[in-house]
């Protein structure tokens, strides 16, 4: 099991209400230790806590927690549910077993948890806004969108939910169709975020890309800069600098930041796109066509427009029967199951030569189906 860092906050020792020196100092030292990611040293100092008292809800949250972060699962586990039966009160076990099983890519099992939370604690928007995200990134965008509504109702100053919300109103959609009002509507919300916190690293990287897909070019530019200053490890602040470098036509520039997004991110399947479109333009179709099968073998999500893409090399050298096999590739991926993109390529003049062959006319009707 690969090791995860978490970052929780910790019971103090104020919370754990001890009686004597010795049982203060002990938790000092275990809360030390866990600030400075020392979580087997924490874990001893949280144990020998314990020893004073064994029904010290604080003291098995914080030992869950030092055991999460060294990838002790069922350990971990144990004590957070320890927490929470001797004290209800305590919300955060829910939250960091659901932070816990989304890094171990169990978003089912996360869920279940921030529905406990949420049952319990109906009016925390902390519940809900986590929520959202982890159905936001299932791809449940109705239902993340409904929470992030309902962290905002709870607490109109939540910055974090206005970022995540200005997300679900566009994402939901394939970018190129986005609607220009769902894309001014996630500029508000980015801006109220910011308002609120302008701390939020995220949201100066999400307003640059709205900026970008807004053609407001200027302001993206600007944005973007200053989220790479303050987050210059992010791989998609390279990315969603590279495709605005890339409108600006500022080819090199565009091809460094891919480079660099990849370097940070190996599997980031948008930079092996956009650089396969960059090699398109330069006509360098060998390399263009490995690059799209890269995004798609590394990010499932790429497998149709990387196949379609492949698909139109073909249909551009007149060669019906490999175009056929790889935009069915794309049919399989679910690719042609939106609609948009579906009328799209109904359209699209490289596949439309083949019309009047039949063996296309069956392709098309199978879309229809």
């Amino acid at each position: 099991m690969t090791m995860r860092v978490f970052v929780f906050l910790l019971a103090t020792t104020s919370m754990c209400c001890f009686n004597t020196f010795a049982q203060t100092n002990t938790c000092t030292k275990g809360i030390e230790s866990y600030a400075v990611k020392k979580y087997a040293a924490a874990i001893y100092h949280f144990t020998e806590c314990l020893r004073y008292d064994k029904s010290n809800a604080h003291i098995y949250y914080n030992r869950g927690n030092a055991y999460l972060n060294l990838g002790n699962l069922d350990k971990g586990l144990k004590d957070l549910k320890k927490a929470n039966k001797l004290d209800s009160e305590i919300a955060l076990p829910y939250y960091a077993l659901a932070v816990y099983h989304m890094s171990e890519r169990e978003p089912e099992k996360a869920l279940s948890w921030m529905d406990k939370g949420v049952n319990q604690f109906p009016e925390d928007p902390v519940f809900y806004n986590y929520r959202g995200w982890i159905n936001f990134q299932i791809e449940n965008y109705a239902l993340s969108f409904k929470d992030f509504n309902k962290a905002i109702e709870l607490d109109s100053m939540y910055a974090s939910a206005y970022n995540n919300r200005g997300s679900a109103r566009y994402k939901s959609q394939d970018i190129a169709e986005a609607h220009r009002n769902d894309l001014l509507m996630a500029k508000a919300d980015y801006e109220r975020a910011l308002s609120l916190d302008p701390g939020l690293d995220y949201a100066y990287r999400n307003l640059g890309y709205i900026y970008y897909l807004l053609d407001e070019l200027k302001d993206a530019t600007q944005y973007l800069d200053h989220a790479h200053e303050l987050f210059p490890h992010d791989p998609m602040v390279f990315y969603y600098r590279a495709q605005l470098q890339r409108k600006l036509g500022r080819i090199d520039l565009a091809l460094a930041d891919l480079d660099s997004a990849l370097l940070l991110a190996p599997k980031l399947g948008g930079a092996y796109f956009e650089k396969a479109l960059i090699r398109v333009e330069e006509n360098k179709r060998d390399e263009a066509k490995d690059l799209f099968v890269k995004a798609a073998q590394v990010n499932s999500d790429y497998q149709g427009k990387s196949y379609v893409e492949i698909a139109r090399f073909h249909a551009r050298d007149g060669s019906l029967e490999t175009m056929l096999e790889f935009l069915k590739l794309a049919r399989q991926s679910g690719y042609f199951e939106h609609k948009g993109r579906h009328e799209k390529f109904l359209a699209d003049s490289d596949f439309n030569q083949f019309r009047n062959e039949s063996a296309y006319l069956v392709f098309q009707e199978s879309l229809r189906k």
